[in-house]
């Protein structure tokens, strides 16, 4: 759900299988005040040749909550993400549908709509920034 950043949601590996039901929750800082996140549907993770690997959140949600003020935002996360080990050593993340985007070093906690990514290198070090086309709406400021 969050690979930048934050506390990501586990993916286990159920190539075989059906999604996995996950429920998760985490304290995101990420605003400048506490924001209780409450993660909860099904997880499928693909291994895919080449050293890639697509993790599929179907009929999943989450339940933001501004704990200084109790505002809440419930969202639809049915995304996907997909993620690339490059010749370089590099990992390229490319978000499509509806994905949460917390990142606490670039102070962003987002909604990614649409097609988006970004490649780090092997330190996790963003070597290519966000970026792609689509909606990112910020979280933090819906929340305050």
């Amino acid at each position: 759900m969050e690979p930048a950043g934050g506390a990501p949601v586990a993916t286990p590996s159920n190539a075989g299988g059906p999604p996995t039901q996950v429920e998760d929750s985490y304290i995101s800082k990420t605003c400048g005040f506490p924001v209780l996140v409450q993660a909860s549907g099904k997880i499928k993770e693909i291994p895919l040749p080449g050293g890639r690997t697509k993790v599929l959140f179907p009929a999943f949600s989450a339940t933001l909550t501004n704990l200084d003020t109790e505002r809440q935002l419930k969202l639809s996360i049915t995304g996907s993400f997909h993620i690339t080990a490059l010749p370089s050593g590099s990992t390229e993340i490319v978000y499509t549908g509806r994905n949460t985007y917390d990142d606490p070093v670039a102070g962003r906690f987002l909604l990614l709509i649409g097609y988006f990514r970004e490649v780090f290198d092997p330190d996790f070090n963003i070597l290519e920034p966000l970026g792609g086309r689509g909606q990112m709406v910020d979280l933090c400021e819906a929340l305050a």
